[in-house]
């Protein structure tokens, strides 16, 4: 079964995110935030599109960007580690999910409550960046897992209060002070590796928050 990605804006978002954000109020970015956030959902149970439903909306986000390349690998650590069972995965992509990725999820049927695949632009991605962590309060880390050595959403992301984790060198992330580096090749490293962040008794709330601020104060 081919998952199915929504490869248009949400309704209503494509008008206000043409503008320059300059343009718009407060408000009326607020708005486009939440309008963007509620189509990752799924509310009323029809998975029109592959959407998260909407009984864990509570859940801290785990946002990928790229093609499946760059995200086959996070995906499968996801799925292995049952890590969806304390996070939803948000993928934005333009392009198809992989055959292994496509075979691991309709094999976890379970992990398909908590995906939703999305073929945002670069606005869009922008709003709902910020809105994740704005508009969903987790006691756990919101986090941005990145592939790409030089990820173009990485300083969006980590601006807007996402812990970063990256599987290559950045030189934006200084490991264990505003982010993590775990260079791995493989899912089960990348699983092991994020177990130690997410589940290490010393790597408390406090630090974990200490990193998001630090990153947020020294990203312009």
């Amino acid at each position: 079964m081919a998952l199915d990605l929504n490869l248009s804006a949400p309704e209503g978002i494509t008008e206000s995110v043409s503008k320059q954000f300059q343009e718009l109020s407060a408000v009326q970015v607020n708005e486009a935030r939440l309008h963007i956030l509620d189509t990752l959902y799924d509310s009323d149970g029809s998975q029109i599109n592959q959407a998260i439903s909407a009984e864990y909306y509570h859940y801290p986000v785990i946002l990928l960007q790229g093609d499946s390349t760059q995200t086959d690998l996070q995906i499968e650590a996801w799925i292995r580690s049952a890590l969806y069972y304390s996070y939803n995965l948000v993928l934005l992509t333009q392009n198809p999910l992989s055959k292994s990725s496509q075979a691991l999820l309709n094999d976890n049927p379970n992990a398909l409550k908590h995906l939703a695949i999305r073929a945002y632009k670069n606005q869009e991605s922008k709003l709902l960046a910020a809105a994740i962590p704005q508009y969903i309060p987790s006691q756990e880390p919101h986090i941005y897992l990145t592939q790409a050595p030089a990820d173009r959403h990485l300083k969006q992301a980590m601006r807007s209060g996402f812990l970063a984790i990256s599987l290559v060198p950045q030189t934006i992330i200084h490991d264990g002070q505003n982010g993590f580096i775990l260079e791995v090749t493989t899912a089960r490293a990348l699983t092991h590796g994020l177990l130690q962040i997410l589940d290490n008794s010393e790597y408390d709330w406090t630090y974990l928050q200490d990193c998001i601020i630090n990153a947020q104060n020294r990203i312009s």
